[in-house]
C-alpha cells in the first residue's frame, strides 16, 4: 500500500521523508546551534538544525530568519474563527500548514494552530454532506491534510472522503495543480488513492501545454507515487530533467529567468526533486544539480517582498501582477514558500 511504501503520509508527502533520509546518508550529528534572528514582530530564538540540513549554514540561517519573519506576519492575518480571510471575502485554511516544522507543530504558534484545527473540523461538520464548489473541494483537501498532520485524521467525516474519492472529471480538470496535489495526499491519507485515480490525474495533467511547469511537477510526483519501487522510472527522470532545464538551477546558470519561478512551482519542484536520493542525482548529473537546494532556497528568499502599507513580508504568485498581502494568491504563495523553505532548511 502507498502508506506502507512511503512512510507516514502528511502534508509534506515524501519530500520531508526523503530529505531527512538523504541527509542521514552523509551527515554526522552536530550540536544544535541557536542564533538570534530579527523578525517582523520582535526577536526570538531560531534553531539552526546543522545536524540534518543540506544547506550551507549561511543560507540556512538566512532561510530561518526569512521563515520567522514571514510566519509572524502570516499569523497576524488570521481571523478570529481560525481561518484566513482574503480581500475578496473568501477564506482559506492553507496558512495553518506553514506553521509546522516538518511533521511537528511549531510551539510558537500552538494557539493559532489550535484555532485553525477547530475551524477545519467545524467546516466539515457544516459542509461534509453538501455539494462542493471547486474552491471548497480544494479547501477540503487542504483541511484533511491539516487534520492528518495534527494526528486528527480520524475526525474527518466519511462523507468528506467520499466527496474527494468520487470527484468528477470536470471538477478534477478545474482544480489547479496545488489543488490536485493536496487531493492526491488527502486521498493517500486514507489509502483511498487507487491506480485508477492516479491514471485519471496523470491523463488530465498530460493534456495541458507541456510548457506549463506546474502540471509537469504533478505528473512527476504522480509517477513516483505510482511506481512499484523506490527506483524512479525513466519517465519520472525525464520530467525532472525537463524541470531542471527550465529552472536553470546551478552555478553554470548565473542569470536564471526568475519569471519562470513561483512559490507554487518551488513547492512542487522541491517535493518532486526531494524524492530522488543524493546518490541518484550524483550518478546521473543530467537529472538535477547536486546543490539544487542551495540555489532554490536563495531564489525563494530573493522572491520575498514587503507590504507597502505595513512592511510585512510576503510572496506573490505572479511577480508582475498586483497581489496584495491578503489576496488568495499571495496567502497561498506565502504559505507554500514557508513550507518549502522549512523543508529545504531541515
Amino acid at each position: 500500500m502507498l502508506l506502507n511504501r512511503f512512510g507516514a503520509w502528511s502534508l509534506i508527502l515524501f519530500a520531508m521523508f526523503s530529505t531527512l533520509c538523504n541527509a542521514a546518508e552523509s551527515k554526522q550529528a552536530f550540536p544544535i546551534e541557536f542564533a538570534l534572528t530579527p523578525n517582523y514582530i520582535g526577536t526570538k530564538i531560531s534553531i539552526i538544525r546543522s545536524d540534518t540540513s543540506e544547506l550551507p549554514e549561511s543560507i540556512n540561517r538566512e532561510a530561518y530568519a526569512t521563515i520567522d519573519r514571514a510566519r509572524d506576519a502570516l499569523v497576524e492575518l488570521q481571523s478570529e474563527n481560525g481561518m484566513w480571510k482574503t480581500n475578496d471575502g473568501d477564506e482559506t485554511i492553507l496558512p495553518a500548514l506553514a506553521l509546522f516544522d516538518g511533521y511537528t507543530p511549531s510551539p510558537l504558534y500552538s494557539n493559532k494552530l489550535q484555532r485553525a484545527i477547530s475551524a477545519a473540523q467545524n467546516w466539515f461538520k457544516e459542509n461534509a454532506n453538501n455539494p462542493w464548489s471547486i474552491k471548497q473541494t480544494k479547501e477540503a483537501a487542504i483541511a484533511i491534510n491539516l487534520l492528518a498532520i495534527s494526528k486528527l485524521g480520524d475526525t474527518v467525516p466519511p462523507a468528506a472522503i467520499d466527496h474527494l474519492k468520487n470527484i468528477s472529471p470536470a471538477t478534477l480538470h478545474q482544480l489547479d495543480p496545488i489543488g490536485k496535489y493536496f487531493l492526491i495526499i488527502a486521498l493517500a491519507q486514507f489509502d483511498e488513492l487507487t491506480l485508477t485515480s492516479f491514471d485519471t490525474i496523470i491523463r488530465e495533467q498530460a493534456s495541458v501545454d507541456n510548457n506549463d511547469l506546474l502540471p509537469i511537477s504533478i505528473i512527476g510526483i504522480s509517477r513516483l507515487m505510482r511506481a512499484k519501487s523506490h527506483i524512479p522510472t525513466n519517465d519520472a527522470k525525464a520530467y525532472l530533467r525537463f524541470l531542471s532545464n527550465k529552472l536553470q538551477l546551478g552555478y553554470h546558470n548565473p542569470s536564471p529567468d526568475d519569471e519562470v519561478l513561483s512559490p507554487q512551482l518551488t513547492f512542487l519542484t522541491t517535493i518532486f526533486a526531494s524524492s530522488f536520493t543524493n546518490r541518484q542525482l550524483a550518478l546521473d548529473t543530467t537529472l538535477f544539480p547536486y546543490d539544487w537546494r542551495n540555489h532554490l532556497a536563495n531564489r525563494i528568499i530573493a522572491m520575498q517582498i514587503y507590504c507597502p502599507e505595513t512592511g510585512a513580508p510576503y510572496w506573490k504568485k505572479n511577480a508582475g501582477k498586483n497581489e496584495p498581502i491578503t489576496s488568495y494568491e499571495a496567502l497561498e504563495a506565502t504559505s507554500l514558500a514557508i513550507i518549502t523553505l522549512t523543508n529545504l532548511a531541515n
